[in-house]
């Protein structure tokens, strides 16, 4: 593992890691349970247009680390030809994680 031996990639990729684990349990903790209907996507001009359930949360994070998982592997496999492809997969991977995490923070806010 050539990605672990960067000391950049690695905190990038453990920050992104973080990140993921952080909503999966915080969506967990209030969405454990299962319940009813959540609010998944509200427009100002339609108001709710889409539902969902508790499941489709914890959805939205394992397809966030199934392609954080995609992305270090392709990281790993272009390092030694082009270093620079495999950092922007890295920043990707912590911009995705950021963005999932803000969207997991505003579907708790609004149900």
């Amino acid at each position: 593992m050539v990605v672990w031996k960067n000391p950049i990639l690695r905190s990038v990729f453990l920050g992104s890691l973080g990140l993921f684990l952080l909503s999966l349990l915080w969506a967990f903790i209030k969405f454990g349970k299962g319940g009813g209907k959540l609010i998944v996507h509200y427009d100002v001009l339609k108001s709710v247009n889409l539902w969902g359930i508790s499941r489709d949360v914890f959805g939205i994070v394992i397809f966030g680390l199934t392609l954080g998982l995609m992305n270090f592997f392709l990281s790993e496999a272009v390092f030694f030809r082009e270093r620079i492809l495999s950092y922007i997969f890295a920043l990707s991977t912590l911009f995705l994680s950021l963005i999932i995490f803000i969207s997991i923070a505003v579907i708790i806010s609004v149900n």
